[in-house]
């Protein structure tokens, strides 16, 4: 970021552009005809949705903090209530 100067909020925000313009190719890209079995392209898909969620708050991956740990809790360990 300092080699072109610009500050990091316009960087993140450059980068998240990118990121959802991503997720878009990704969609359409799902949503086409393959000779792919969809199990594998659901693992594929499930496999980019898990470095989203990680990601999207810094790096949740290397640094788990309470972000990360809440996310995982409330998947894995709160009940859903109905």
């Amino acid at each position: 970021m300092e080699e072109y100067g610009v500050i990091a909020q316009e960087a993140y925000d450059v980068f998240n552009k990118h990121v959802e313009s991503a997720w878009k190719d990704v969609n359409k890209g799902f949503l086409k005809p393959t000779e792919m079995p969809i199990e594998v392209l659901n693992r594929i898909l499930n496999l980019a949705r898990v470095m989203n969620v990680l990601y999207s708050e810094g790096d949740g991956y290397t640094y788990v903090g309470k972000a990360t740990k809440g996310i995982i809790s409330s998947l894995l360990i709160e009940p859903i209530t109905l």
